[in-house]
């Protein structure tokens, strides 16, 4: 039975879902970011054991459709970006997303925009300016992040961050440095 499991933005939470199902006893076949297949089908009671477990670690089992899909969304667009900062070729994100999700690009813009109030690539553009905060933070220079992530230049990058933080990039380095975890972007 597969399982959509909110908040999985990394391979460390692949790793806490899947020892949380192991622990609660439940045998898992495979966990990817967003998903949790395990064996056999489960009762309503199950599926409350596992989102009880799965919320104390800061998770949430998914249960309805819509939200499984802007989910699977999230994730796609993080793998999405990891592959941008691994330097390999891409395809586009709408192309990603539709191969990934068996949607069209528009379906799946409309439902994203219905559930978060937000367009797929507003959200993708925050995620970008949060993952460049954590590359800043740990010293890269403007040029570096925003080669990093995919970004022409350092003034693009620029310029998407002042738009999203209303700062600029060193008021922001010289504030107290406000992150948004990417599970909460």
């Amino acid at each position: 039975m597969l399982l959509s499991v909110k908040n999985m933005v990394c391979a460390r939470c692949v790793r806490a879902v899947d020892r949380v199902l192991r622990q609660a006893g439940y045998p898992v076949r495979a966990v990817e970011l967003g998903t949790v297949e395990v064996e056999g089908t489960l009762t309503p009671t199950d599926e409350a054991r596992i989102d009880a477990a799965l919320r104390e670690e800061g998770f949430e089992l998914l249960v309805d459709r819509d939200r499984q899909l802007v989910e699977q969304v999230k994730s796609t667009l993080i793998r999405y970006l990891s592959l941008i900062e691994s330097g390999e070729k891409v395809p586009t994100m709408s192309r990603m997303l539709g191969d990934s999700i068996h949607m069209s690009y528009a379906a799946l813009g409309k439902l994203f925009h219905s559930h978060e109030g937000l367009t797929i690539e507003a959200w993708f553009i925050r995620l970008r300016i949060e993952r460049a905060k954590e590359l800043l933070q740990q010293g890269a220079t403007a040029l570096e992040a925003a080669l990093t992530l995919g970004y022409s230049s350092g003034q693009y990058l620029g310029t998407q961050f002042k738009q999203v933080t209303g700062l600029t990039i060193t008021e922001w380095k010289n504030s107290e440095r406000p992150r948004t975890a990417l599970d909460q972007v």
